[in-house]
């Protein structure tokens, strides 16, 4: 399954039909200027998806979400998930950015249902001390969906000596909960040393995927805290300051469900501190007889500034 929709070629001058109104937000924080920035375009059923694109690259943020009408019954609104490249069917940054932006744009935390590329999901923002927060359920659980590249070639992607990328049980996997990325365990040393080398990552097939997902674990046990990074150059996005569709996939290569307590287990994930923008996501998945049946994902969100998008 290719997780990019599509590469739209941008023209120059490329006008708006209506005027759009817009806000930003940084996401999985509870901190201004931290995080991973969002631009949140709100009624945005007059805008086309040419136009959608030259607005995300002209907030150049690793994505915008365009919010419209819902097209299924029972939900509150669709979201379009653009990157700089393209459009993708799922994203956690966005999806939490847009809720707590329509929840705080109706007055109101609570619960609504939002439509996207990947399904329905269900979310449950709150509002505390005058802080936002969102927790959505994903529908899409984590699953290997393959074996990932060769070591050597992934260590050449990432500035690292083969040996520090980990093998056996946790050698790089192709996995995924909505959309697909590389996961990559190494040591916390390594994570703070990896480099992006622009071109050996152009040589990796990524068929499709959205990413590397490289992490190192800090502690385990019922309550995990790792530290991550993303890279996605491919799709414009060359480090991510903030990944909850990689988080929300990571305890497919984290964990083996079936050697697991029935439960709730619980991954806090650290990124974006090597950006200069910490962020933090919670992700929770439940255990049923040996496989994942829950999966949610959770995080804070801060609005930054609010405009108007000119026709």
């Amino acid at each position: 399954m290719a997780n990019l929709h599509l590469t739209i070629q941008w023209t120059e001058g490329m006008p708006m039909t209506a005027e759009c109104e817009f806000e930003t937000w940084d996401v999985f924080t509870a901190t201004r200027f931290a995080g991973n920035p969002l631009a949140v375009l709100f009624d945005a059923d007059g805008v086309d998806v040419l136009q959608m694109q030259a607005v995300t690259r002209e907030f150049d943020y690793s994505e915008s979400v365009f919010i419209q009408a819902a097209t299924l019954p029972g939900h509150d609104a669709r979201l379009r998930i653009f990157t700089p490249a393209g459009e993708l069917p799922f994203a956690g940054h966005p999806t939490v950015g847009a809720a707590c932006a329509l929840a705080r744009r109706r007055g109101h935390a609570g619960s609504m249902r939002l439509e996207l590329g990947a399904g329905s999901f269900a979310i449950e923002t709150r509002l505390q001390k005058s802080l936002w927060s969102a927790e959505f359920v994903n529908p899409n659980l984590p699953r290997i969906v393959g074996p990932g590249p060769e070591p050597a070639q992934l260590a050449a992607a990432l500035g690292l000596a083969p040996d520090q990328i980990a093998a056996g049980a946790s050698a790089p996997r192709r996995v995924g909960a909505g959309i697909d990325f590389i996961a990559v365990q190494t040591s916390a040393q390594a994570l703070v040393a990896a480099k992006l080398d622009v071109a050996a990552f152009d040589a990796l097939a990524m068929d499709g995927a959205c990413g590397l997902l490289v992490y190192a674990i800090e502690s385990d046990g019922l309550n995990h805290q790792v530290r991550a990074r993303m890279f996605a150059p491919h799709i414009g996005v060359p480090e991510d300051p903030a990944t909850g569709s990689a988080a929300a996939a990571l305890p497919a290569h984290l964990f083996d469900p079936e050697s697991m307590a029935d439960g709730l287990h619980r991954i806090e994930v650290l990124q974006g501190g090597e950006m200069g923008r910490p962020s933090r996501i919670e992700v929770s998945v439940a255990v049923e007889c040996g496989c994942f049946a829950a999966l949610t994902v959770a995080g804070q969100a801060v609005p930054v500034a609010r405009g108007t998008i000119l026709a």
